[in-house]
């Protein structure tokens, strides 16, 4: 996704996206990431996780929620640090 293509999927699925947060105690955050021309990395949504083990479930559950969403997910350590 391009910058504004990531943007305006915001603008459209915000209200998705916050009953998704609210639904799933799971997350820690919802982050919009642009793309990365250094390592040429496309835009994408990053779902942080507060462990681990909640990953291979809540990634049905984008994928039936968000169909077609490039997507990340990632777990937050302890001391805060998102571990990618």
């Amino acid at each position: 996704m391009t910058l504004d293509e990531l943007l305006a999927w915001k603008v459209r699925n915000q209200p998705a996206i916050t009953a998704f947060l609210h639904q799933h105690h799971e997350l820690s955050g919802i982050h919009f990431m642009p793309p990365s021309p250094g390592d040429g990395a496309a835009g994408h949504v990053e779902f942080c996780l507060k462990l681990a083990d909640d990953a291979e479930e809540l990634e049905a559950d984008i994928r039936s929620e968000f169909p077609g969403l490039p997507f990340r997910i990632g777990v937050v350590d302890p001391d805060g640090q998102p571990d990618l």
